[in-house]
């Protein structure tokens, strides 16, 4: 709509190089959406996937490097003698058996329950529908069906979840999509300015009816606005009166161009809606940048730990960290969901079980044994997470 309603009207270097800036950040936009859409969001393939995917040549490369990150995992026995080299012969001993003698599906299905079930691996809950044991910041998707790594939760508009692999895409696409949308509505507000000008050289707002329409609509948008900024309102209704705002001046425009003097409906119509679109961007851009300058998720944060958020600082380079982050490797094998071709969900009960994913224990016992390196390693977790569970424990 902009490029064919509003950039023929543009004129002067400045129009067009904000315009330019504009289209520019919305391609950035669309190419993050992209990327979110069809990424693998960190899926941890379930038990009925791992066997077959083990004995085969295109997922078996995928198979050992998740054998890898339940082996950095793993805890020493409390009645064992937890040294500097634990690490390397667990995961030598276990990669050993996977090479060796794991080499049919019945092998495999043997080998992948006997690490689920190792007493190492206890203080990981195991998920009841993928029957496999969950990393920290993992959980069941209810409406995916799958464990996904890095959750943080699932998108309706993108039909995936949003997790360790594609976070940072999401981010991206929320801040380049507001920031465009707001360029946009800038420009169209300009332009809608410069035409009130015009008619106020022309003399028409000396009629009544020109003054009294633009302080009626004056009047009570500015009263939406005023209302929604002191207020503390929902989201939700800061944004219905805000978009009502927006939709008045509309309509008055509407009302302005039919009985007094004929005015373009192309400036005002490209703010209206790209300032709703800003508007929902900028707040939705906002969460989530606050919630990852804390080191924390959407899913954490709507947890039973969420009255910690407001104890947690906000930090940029926190922000700069996650940017910075390498993605995961995928650990699905090659043309497979993770999904389970049988059985069915009981949503209920993976509701209940994802509400358990952060209990007090398992917060404690996590911060305070001496592996958080590891387990920030193979569930590729910022340094403000670890930071966080160390604040929470203390």
């Amino acid at each position: 709509m902009f490029c064919i309603a509003e950039l023929p009207r543009l004129s002067g270097a400045a129009a067009y190089t904000a315009a330019a800036v504009a289209v520019v950040i919305f391609c950035i936009a669309l190419v993050s959406f992209a990327l979110t859409l069809t990424k693998d969001p960190g899926i941890v393939p379930r038990m009925d996937v791992l066997a077959r995917a083990t004995v085969s040549d295109r997922g078996r490369a995928q198979m050992r490097q998740l054998a890898v990150m339940y082996c950095e995992l793993c805890e020493a026995p409390s009645d064992a003698s937890e040294g500097a080299g634990f690490d390397n012969v667990l995961e030598r001993v276990t990669l050993e058996r996977f090479d060796d003698h794991v080499h049919d599906v019945d092998s495999a299905t043997h080998f992948w329950t006997s690490l689920m079930t190792d007493r190492r691996l206890q203080h990981l809950k195991m998920c009841s529908t993928c029957r496999v044991r969950r990393p920290l910041g993992c959980s069941h998707c209810r409406f995916c069906d799958t464990c996904t790594l890095g959750f943080d939760h699932h998108c309706f508009w993108i039909d995936n979840c949003v997790g360790a692999r594609n976070h940072r895409s999401f981010v991206v696409f929320l801040v380049s999509a507001a920031t465009s949308a707001t360029l946009i509505a800038v420009i169209g507000v300009v332009d809608a300015m410069m035409e009130v000008h015009n008619l106020a050289e022309d003399g028409v707002f000396d009629d009544w009816r020109a003054k009294a329409l633009a302080g009626l609509v004056a009047f009570i948008v500015l009263g939406l606005i005023s209302a929604s900024c002191c207020m503390k309102l929902p989201q939700a209704v800061f944004l219905g009166l805000l978009n009502l705002g927006l939709c008045l001046l509309l309509v008055a425009w509407v009302v302005f161009g039919v009985f007094l003097k004929p005015v373009p409906w192309q400036p005002l119509v490209v703010s209206v809606v790209a300032g709703m679109g800003a508007s929902a961007g900028l707040l939705i851009s906002y969460d989530q940048l606050s919630l990852v300058g804390r080191g924390i998720t959407v899913k954490r944060a709507a947890s039973r730990l969420r009255e910690y958020r407001r104890r947690l600082p906000f930090s940029w380079w926190t922000v700069c960290e996650f940017l910075a982050r390498p993605t995961p490797a995928s650990l699905l094998p090659p043309d497979s969901l993770g999904r389970s071709s049988t059985g069915d969900v009981d949503l209920d009960s993976e509701e209940e079980e994802d509400d358990a994913d952060y209990d007090e224990d398992e917060v404690e016992g996590i911060s305070l044994n001496g592996r958080t390196v590891n387990v920030s390693r193979a569930t590729s977790l910022t340094l403000s997470e670890l930071d966080e569970e160390k604040y929470l424990g203390n």
